[in-house]
């Protein structure tokens, strides 16, 4: 029973070996490389990876490309339209805002629409206070949210 245990073991390494497609390939390394602190161990593994290649000799490395490059975008003139574009709303905003001002016509010639959902709720009287304390809350998030930003 153990010899045909033993070589359907031996069978499904070697197909496993074989098979392209199964495989990956150890980058080659100078010896002189891995022994460079004396005990055959790299110097970039952690205790925790070098047990794990002690116990599965088949361990892959793939190499991380060094490259250094800016993580910031390179494409300025995206940041300029977006401002350009925000500064054009808000000036549109204030100009509407007060043209819409001026021409509203007196509350006593013409008295405000009916208000139907007030008119059957009552007044809350803290209710305004609880608006202004979620306000403070968010704006506190938002500046801790901006001050933790990774890319200021």
């Amino acid at each position: 029973m153990d010899v045909i245990e033993t070589a359907k073991l031996e069978e499904h390494m070697e197909n496993q070996t074989n098979d392209p497609a199964n495989t990956y390939t150890r980058p080659a390394e100078p010896i002189e490389e891995e022994n460079k602190n004396g005990n055959g161990k790299p110097k970039t593994l952690s205790n925790g990876l070098r047990k794990a290649t002690k116990k599965y000799p088949d361990y892959v490395q793939i190499a991380m490309p060094t490259e250094s490059r800016n993580k910031f975008p390179l494409e300025w003139w995206k940041t300029g339209i977006a401002f350009v574009y925000a500064l054009f709303n808000l000036v549109l905003t204030t100009v509407m805002i007060t043209v819409v001002h001026e021409r509203v016509p007196p509350k006593e010639l013409s008295p405000p629409l009916p208000d139907k959902f007030f008119d059957y709720i009552d007044r809350v009287k803290w209710a305004f206070s609880v608006s202004e304390i979620n306000g403070i809350i968010l704006v506190g998030l938002w500046i801790t949210q901006w001050l933790f930003l990774r890319y200021k």
